[in-house]
């Protein structure tokens, strides 16, 4: 299983900026001004539903072993950041078929391994802490060869959860 937290390497499918390219300088809203590396940004061509117009995308996440919540901060508007969880902290498997139009945008192969991810909002639950709201039928789709997502919108009929 690929997590989210791991590498997502640069592939020769798609363009790469080369090895000796310079770190840029970008603004977030979590985390303040950070260093990224350009071999590491994600690109979503049809950018996010609200957010058509954010494409480049990049992962961050507080400190620690394998942390649960995890911030997909755009680098087209710094004001655009969206926490996101994996499925299996929360005990559910995404096992969707994605059509035609979907590969062809994430440029998936038919045995690529894709990463599956939630957008989540984070409310406040006082002395309990902070609860985590899951978009179970709106599941991000990371394809880690190519640093490709896309966001699906899921019908009742498109899935069934699988508890874990």
């Amino acid at each position: 299983m690929v997590f989210i937290g791991e590498a997502i390497p640069c592939h020769t499918s798609v363009p790469c900026p080369p090895a000796n390219w310079p770190t840029m300088l970008i603004n977030t809203r979590y985390f303040g001004t950070q260093e990224v590396d350009p071999q590491t940004i994600l690109f979503f061509p049809e950018g996010l539903p609200g957010f058509e117009s954010c494409h480049r995308f990049k992962l961050f996440h507080e400190d620690g072993e394998r942390p649960i919540i995890h911030y997909l901060q755009s680098l087209d508007d710094p004001d655009a950041a969206f926490s996101m969880v994996e499925p299996s902290w929360l005990g559910l498997n995404y096992e969707l078929p994605l059509s035609r139009q979907e590969s062809a945008v994430i440029k998936a192969t038919q045995d690529a391994l894709l990463v599956f991810v939630m957008l989540a909002g984070m409310q406040d639950a006082g002395e309990e802490g902070a609860r985590i709201r899951p978009l179970v039928s709106q599941p991000v789709v990371i394809n880690p060869q190519t640093r490709r997502g896309i966001q699906l919108l899921l019908t009742r009929e498109d899935f069934d959860t699988v508890l874990g």
